[in-house]
């Protein structure tokens, strides 16, 4: 690939996201990112490679720029400066902290002189209005941003947005997660869409419209939220599989990253019960996807279950502490139930031995399964 320079030729140059020129023959510009397609590059590193290259390049004024006046002479990045994410995607809340590449001090919502700017983004505006309010009163400097993380232009949007508000983001965290609770087989494909386009495209998304960010800005950290589930299957096949999906992409970035060299540390946080709203995020079924559909018999057998479940699961705040410690030791699994390991493990030797699939005698936090299975017979009218 051709050497990078300001003040390139126009016919054979390309305009980086921030509007400066740069001599780079051989590239592919898409949603607003320039990619390699040099020769010796393999296709699924473009971004990070081409990332690498940029990186080293800005390295004396990283993109995008500080905000400043018109007149203004840029200044060296503040190295105290420090950006976070506050996430309440569907409404399931949690804080998220960003940081340069290097270690900071550990953010509190208590901190008596906050460092931060936080960008907000949910598709409940209720909600961002409280969490808003909220961080206002703590002095925090917000962003918010009415988002729905399945719609990629929504995504990139907020990406921009962020961006031109705060100049540089060094942390996103992917947290959207939604649940279904009608049949996944029988009852109709929006279900799929739904699960589909919130907890795994909403992944996707997040990473493709930040991760420019993230590198050309100097380095940072993403954060993706799975599920125990996306170790060990038996919730819902369509929540598994999408939590399974994100366990797997968020693993090849982690690898591509680190081959290309990146300072953008990646983490997959696998939770158990979490005190969330999560059992209710039909509340925020989509009109575009159609009537909302129905409850299962055995959804509303699992719902009390599953209610007091998350009612007396880990608070979202402690789980965030754990992720703030994770992204300061750069860990890439984030385990905040350690009892479910045992089960997950299990199910591995199971695996390595070619043993077919067995239910547990009983999940963390659920009645035995022998008792669901008797409710789920009695609401189908004996039938199992």
């Amino acid at each position: 690939m051709g050497t990078a320079r300001m003040g390139a030729d126009p016919a054979t140059s390309v305009v980086d996201p921030s509007g400066r020129l740069w001599d780079v023959p051989n590239v592919l510009v898409a949603d607003s990112s320039v990619f390699p397609t040099s020769a010796g590059y393999n296709p699924t590193m473009t971004i990070v490679a081409l990332a690498a290259r940029a990186a080293r390049l800005l390295v004396d004024e990283p993109w995008p720029p500080r905000r400043r006046t018109p007149d203004a002479v840029p200044s060296a990045p503040d190295t105290d400066q420090e950006v976070a994410a506050w996430s309440s995607f569907q409404g399931a809340r949690r804080w998220s902290r960003g940081r340069r590449a290097a270690s900071a001090p550990r953010w509190r919502t208590a901190s008596p002189t906050p460092a931060w700017d936080v960008v907000l983004a949910d598709v409940d505006e209720t909600g961002l209005a409280t969490v808003a309010a909220e961080i206002a009163a703590k002095g925090v400097d917000a962003l918010v941003v009415r988002t729905d993380v399945s719609q990629a232009d929504e995504v990139t949007a907020l990406a921009t947005a962020a961006a031109e508000q705060f100049g540089r983001i060094h942390l996103v965290c992917n947290n959207a997660g939604v649940a279904p609770m009608a049949d996944p087989w029988l009852g109709p494909l929006s279900t799929w869409e739904w699960v589909l386009g919130v907890n795994l495209w909403g992944v996707i998304h997040g990473v493709r419209a930040f991760l420019p960010h993230l590198v050309l800005g100097g380095g940072g950290h993403i954060v993706n939220t799975a599920s125990i589930a996306g170790l060990f299957p038996g919730f819902d096949p369509i929540y598994d599989a999408t939590k399974h999906a994100v366990v797997g992409l968020s693993e090849g970035l982690y690898n591509q990253l680190r081959m290309a060299g990146l300072p953008v540390g990646v983490s997959v946080l696998c939770p158990g019960w979490v005190n969330t709203g999560i059992g209710d995020a039909d509340r925020n079924w989509p009109d575009r996807l159609g009537p909302k559909p129905d409850r299962t018999p055995g959804s509303v057998v699992m719902q009390p279950h599953l209610a007091r479940a998350l009612a007396e699961g880990v608070t979202p705040a402690a789980v965030a502490d754990l992720v703030a410690t994770s992204i300061e030791e750069d860990r890439y699994w984030v385990f905040p139930h350690p009892d479910w390991m045992g089960m997950v493990s299990q199910r591995w030797d199971q695996i390595g031995e070619g043993m077919n699939p067995e239910r547990p005698a009983q999940i963390p936090g659920m009645p035995p399964m022998e008792q669901i299975v008797e409710e789920l017979q009695a609401a189908l009218g004996g039938e199992a």
